[in-house]
């Protein structure tokens, strides 16, 4: 993957569950194991990049998405959203596994 990226920070794992809790627990400043209670979250499902940017405040930590959304395998502008984050000063962060 790093080869196919040009990246030198590149790690895999054995689920989609794993690299989740990886990529969260990575830059999350509120994260207690024990109660699973210490970390808020935000859901939406939102195909325009400009929903993201309304979202965005001061407690955002990252843009966190899958890249092809089941069941309509819609693909979001990459670009867009990333430009988005990059603007905020947030990881954006893409999963990139569609199950079938």
């Amino acid at each position: 993957m790093a080869a196919l990226e040009d990246e030198t920070n590149v790690i895999s794992t054995s689920s989609g569950r794993t690299v989740q809790f990886v990529a969260i627990s990575t830059i999350s400043n509120r994260f207690t194991l024990p109660k699973l209670g210490s970390m808020s979250n935000s859901f939406k499902v939102m195909d325009d990049p400009e929903e993201f940017a309304k979202l965005i405040n001061d407690k955002l930590k990252a843009i966190y998405f899958e890249s092809m959304r089941n069941p309509k395998f819609n693909i979001p502008d990459f670009e867009a959203i990333g430009k988005i984050a990059h603007d905020a000063g947030i990881p954006f962060i893409a999963e990139n596994i569609c199950y079938r």
